[in-house]
This record gives structure tokens, C-alpha cells and sequence, in this order.
């Protein structure tokens, strides 16, 4: 059972804070757990992230010594490092830090972590005044087990052999369709009659036509740019807006997206990704592959790239802009007919509580 679904369980689901309201028996929250054993973590130079947190770009970059993010950075005098701090893509810092940097994700971790001690729900849980809650966890014997790589073969969707051929081509080399992401061995293809490939495409292959028809649907999506949203949806943030009192007067121009990082040659398109890996960074903690510490996969996720063996370039990214500012977004892949996948939907924090993110729905 996940945590989310511990939460709705306890009767606590419209609360979506599950790692928060989770404790162990001695009153630790699973996030502060979470960020306990990130900051015993170390950290090298060749850990850390590649590119720019907020712009996903690369060069001279400043290293958080706890979490694998990188920034670069701009120097400048205090006096104007708030009103820089309101329009700059990265991180204004008067000087180079010359001992142990924290980013601003990791310092609000800490200055929420102060408090934990003194909270009621983990007094009730088991916490203890004067014990060291962590130590005691981790101190217990944890037992890991690792599953072999072995277990986890290519199958051909059409024989279920795990088979194939390593090099050159022929029957038994393995094709992937760019849509659905199946495996077919080049063999079974040609004796169930679906394709007879005589060597390996050059462009996009799709195992049957509902593919192709759902790649080009997404491509369409992408070229077509910013749409008006229905009227339906209009209509419940419209009522939310009034109920809120935030500006009832005020004209609201939403719109939404669909982006792909495959396709960055329109002026707007990388601004605009950058602008949603900033909320998702706001809304999630960094996303880590589980067989390594290292990195954080939200951005290669929203730009669709291929990262250590993990392939996001069938990943998109819906966006909601509200009088062009964005203020919610969501990655999605379609895998054919039958099955897609949504990892991630955030919205801004001073867009949270206005039913914005139901629009990308």
C-alpha cells in the first residue's frame, strides 16, 4: 500500500500531505526521515546535477552540499537581491559561498524540520524530549533485498521469447515501437504479417496504425499552441475565483499547452519547460534513479530526454497559464490505446486552492 493510499484509508485524503502525517512508532515523520538521511548524505561534484535547476542549462554551476541540485548563480550587492530575486531564472548570492551551501529547497526543509519536535501529532505517535528519534531507526537491523537485473528481461510481445540478436540484423533482432514502447522481435513481425522489415527504420516506427494515429495526434497538440479552455472549465474556476474573493472584477485569460522537449525550436518552448520544472521543484522533492543517489530526473522528465538508461523522450507537458503567467503543469506519456501514464501534476503555491490543476484533466 502506498502512502497515499495509507492516507485515504485513515480517512485523510482531501489533506495529500501523506509524508507529513505519517509517523513511525517513535514519532518520526516519514519526510522528516526522508530528509534526515539526505543530509547525512555526501555529496561529490560528479553527484550532483549537470545542469541549472531553473534554467536547465549548463556551465559554471554552485553544488547544494545535501541535495543533488546545481544553480548557477549571479552575484551581486544585498541591497538588490529582493527585487533580483522577483525576476531572475536562477539564484542571486552576493558572493561564492566558501564553506557548506544549502539551496533554498534544502533550507526550508531544515526550518520546517525545527519544529517537528514540538508537534503534537508526533508527541502522540511516541516522540520523546531528549531522545534522538533517528538514531534509534537507524540503529535497528534493516534487512535489503536486491532483485537481480536478470529477472527483468526484454519479452517479444508476440512470442514472449527473451531472446535476441546482439548484433547485425535479422530474425531475432529486437524493435521498439516510438509510441507504446512494446518489443517485437523482426522475425514475429514478419510471420504475423505486420511488417516486413528488411532493415532497421531510419525515422519513427509504430507497431500498428492506432500508434501512429496517437503520435500524430500529440504532434498536432504541440503545433497547435495555446487554446482557449472549454467553457465548462471556465465556468468552476470562475466560481472558485468569486468564492475567493480574489479579484471578482478582474478578467481571467487561461489557456493551456501541450509541449514536448523533442520539439525546442519555437522560441517559447524551453522558457516555458524551465518555467514548469520551477513548480514541480516547488511541489516535489528531487526524484532520484533507485539504484543510484545521484541526480534528480524531474528535469529529463519534462524534457523528455534519456537519462541512464531511462528513456523520457515520449513524455509531454501540459501547461496552464492564467493572463500568461503559468501556474500549473503535468507530464504525461500515452502508451498506446490502453494505458498512460501521468508521474507528475503540480500547481503554483500562490495558485494552490483555486481548482486550477482539474483544467489539465
Amino acid at each position: 500500500i502506498s502512502p497515499s493510499q495509507f492516507e485515504a484509508h485513515a480517512g485523510w485524503a482531501s489533506r495529500r500531505k501523506p509524508f507529513q502525517n505519517i509517523y513511525t512508532s517513535n514519532g518520526v515523520s516519514l519526510h522528516e526521515l526522508s530528509i534526515s538521511l539526505s543530509k547525512n548524505r555526501k555529496f561529490s561534484t560528479y553527484e550532483n546535477d549537470d545542469l541549472c535547476s531553473i534554467c536547465l542549462d549548463g556551465g559554471n554551476l554552485l553544488c547544494c552540499d545535501t541535495c543533488p541540485r546545481a544553480f548557477h548563480i549571479v552575484q551581486m550587492p544585498v541591497a538588490l537581491m529582493f527585487f533580483y530575486w522577483l525576476i531572475a531564472e536562477c539564484i542571486s548570492l552576493p558572493r561564492i559561498p566558501t564553506g557548506t551551501w544549502h539551496c533554498r529547497y534544502c533550507q526550508n526543509s531544515f526550518q520546517n524540520e525545527k519544529f517537528v519536535q514540538h508537534n503534537a501529532n508526533a508527541l502522540a505517535a511516541g516522540r520523546v524530549a531528549g531522545i534522538d528519534p533517528i538514531e534509534q531507526i537507524t540503529k535497528r537491523c534493516i534487512r535489503i533485498i536486491r532483485t537481480p537485473e536478470a529477472e527483468v528481461p526484454s519479452v517479444c510481445v508476440l512470442c514472449r521469447g527473451h531472446d535476441f540478436s546482439k548484433s547485425g540484423f535479422g530474425p531475432r533482432t529486437v524493435i521498439l515501437c516510438d509510441q507504446c514502447e512494446r518489443e517485437y522481435h523482426v522475425g514475429c513481425l514478419r510471420d504475423h504479417n505486420i511488417d516486413d522489415l528488411k532493415e532497421l527504420p531510419k525515422g519513427k516506427w509504430f507497431c500498428c496504425t492506432d500508434c501512429n494515429r496517437i503520435h500524430s495526434a500529440l504532434q498536432k497538440l504541440v503545433i497547435r499552441g495555446e487554446e482557449q479552455l472549454p467553457d465548462s472549465s471556465l465556468d468552476v474556476v470562475k466560481k472558485k475565483h468569486l468564492e475567493s474573493s480574489l479579484g471578482s472584477k478582474a478578467k481571467l485569460d487561461i489557456r493551456w499547452r501541450v509541449l514536448s522537449g523533442k520539439m525546442t525550436s519555437l522560441d517559447d518552448t524551453r522558457v516555458t519547460l524551465s518555467k514548469a520544472v520551477a513548480i514541480f521543484h516547488e511541489r516535489f522533492d528531487p526524484i532520484s534513479d533507485s539504484g543510484s543517489s545521484r541526480g534528480d530526473l524531474i528535469p529529463s522528465m519534462v524534457y523528455g530526454r534519456t537519462v541512464k538508461g531511462q528513456d523520457f523522450g515520449g513524455m509531454y507537458c501540459a501547461i496552464l497559464t492564467v493572463n500568461q503567467v503559468v501556474v500549473s503543469a503535468g507530464i504525461f506519456r500515452v502508451f498506446g490505446q490502453e494505458m498512460a501514464e501521468i508521474p507528475l501534476v503540480a500547481t503554483s503555491t500562490e495558485s494552490q486552492g483555486q481548482v486550477i490543476h482539474r483544467c489539465l484533466s
